[in-house]
């Protein structure tokens, strides 16, 4: 979109300042496209979650932004179920286990707890959770947290990072893959960027 401005310069001319305006914005190299307007069991999943997060950070950006790029990578691969985008939000919040049910129900924060419990266990230690393997949409979760790790560590440009999660793919691939159809592209690309490119540099190679 052009944004035009005209003025009149000291020698009386008329002058006209021409900028381009952008009309959406990039995180994670990613334009979202999606606005999420929120029922009114995810406005309060995310407003509980934030009124604990105060200053978290992961790594340099707030833990909010984080939260939001893995809601912005489900949405990118087409997830827009608002059980998954409030389960994210859920299972940040410091809310008594009992008072979650109450307010969001079972199934989502099963899902919430799903995804926390996981992150919480070594990659070795997930392989023998049976219940990991038949949950489709903790594994969904699992996904778009992991791509957004590793997108994270390309936009820095951390190579420190990026390798984190070459060498733990192998384990992560082992414990959590199986032939489900909706995470098929999710997989394709975390094996370009961890299997086959494997640093940031030479990511260049496959773009």
């Amino acid at each position: 979109m052009l944004s035009f401005n005209i003025f009149k310069g000291i020698n009386g001319n008329i002058n006209m300042d021409i900028k381009i305006v952008k009309t959406y914005k990039i995180r994670n190299n990613m334009v979202k496209s999606h606005i999420l307007k929120g029922s009114p069991t995810y406005k309060r999943a995310k407003f509980m979650c934030l009124l604990n997060m105060k200053n978290r950070l992961y790594f340099k950006i707030p833990f909010r932004q984080h939260i939001e790029d893995i809601e912005q990578t489900l949405i990118d691969y087409g997830i827009k179920d608002e059980r998954f985008l409030s389960s994210l939000w859920v299972s940040n919040s410091n809310i008594p286990l009992k008072r979650r049910i109450d307010i969001f129900g079972k199934d989502i924060v099963k899902l919430s707890f799903g995804f926390t419990r996981n992150n919480f266990l070594k990659e070795s230690d997930k392989i023998n959770q049976s219940s990991i393997r038949k949950s489709k949409d903790v594994i969904t979760l699992l996904l778009a947290q992991r791509i957004s790790n590793v997108n994270y560590a390309i936009n820095t440009n951390d190579e420190k990072v990026f390798g984190i999660y070459v060498n733990s793919y192998t384990e992560f691939k082992k414990t959590l893959k199986s032939d489900i159809k909706e995470h098929e592209k999710m997989w394709d690309y975390l094996d370009l960027c961890c299997e086959e490119a494997g640093s940031i540099n030479n990511l260049f190679f496959y773009i």
